[in-house]
């Protein structure tokens, strides 16, 4: 059973959330991070949105259109979606995946910033202008095959944050295992956690703690649990 449908209709009726948590993910566009960070919550029995307001609509293009539209007891898939909190509070946890957008409104309501960086001028650029107005960020820099561009030497670019009020970051090794999952959900729609590496996986899991449980300074070496793997 595929976990996300795209969403042609209104998401119908449920009950309104507490406290829903935005969480916006920016930077470099890969649409696996945000996609598999939804998976995780929704395996935590919560009711997740996820929204496609990047440039390369990566996730949106590639999730199946058969099936049951998603409503707020399932993951709904949407794209190039205005903040709409009649429909946001149905929801426990929002996921906007902005990618190199800017929007505004997402910004400023954002819990959480998950920051993507790939090494490429592109990323590093969009780094130097990134401005997270206080929310915290959580850094993930992605695709490293050299040590020829070092971390520090971009976090040193950027104009509204420091290595200090980022606190520890996440820096991921280029592998075959994590290539080939992007491709084959570009093709395919779908991935499992367990499909990805190690490091990938454990990096997933220190996402989504931060959206559960709030900000954490320090990442923690954690295994992936069954729930990952279904």
């Amino acid at each position: 059973m595929k976990l996300f449908q795209k969403k042609n209709q209104q998401v119908q009726e449920a009950s309104v959330k507490q406290q829903t948590r935005l969480i916006v993910f920016a930077g470099s566009e890969n649409g696996l991070f945000p996609f598999l960070t939804a998976v995780k919550l929704k395996n935590n029995e919560n009711d997740v949105l996820l929204v496609d307001n990047s440039q390369t609509h990566d996730i949106f293009s590639a999730v199946p259109k058969q099936g049951e539209i998603g409503n707020a007891n399932e993951v709904s898939v949407v794209a190039d979606r205005m903040i709409t909190p009649e429909v946001f509070e149905k929801f426990d946890y929002v996921i906007a995946y902005l990618g190199y957008n800017y929007e505004e409104s997402y910004y400023q309501q954002a819990d959480l910033f998950v920051l993507l960086c790939d090494y490429t001028l592109v990323a590093r650029q969009f780094m130097h202008d990134f401005d997270p107005q206080g929310t915290p960020v959580r850094l993930v820099f992605f695709n490293r095959i050299s040590n020829r561009v070092s971390e520090k030497s971009l976090v040193d670019v950027m104009q509204h944050c420091t290595m200090a009020s980022l606190g520890e970051f996440i820096s991921l090794e280029f592998t075959e295992v994590d290539g080939a999952a992007y491709i084959g959900f570009l093709y395919e729609g779908y991935r499992s956690l367990s499909s990805m590496s190690r490091e990938y996986q454990k990096a997933i899991s220190i996402i989504s703690n931060d959206a559960i449980k709030g900000f954490q300074a320090q990442t923690e070496d954690e295994d992936a649990t069954e729930e990952d793997k279904k």
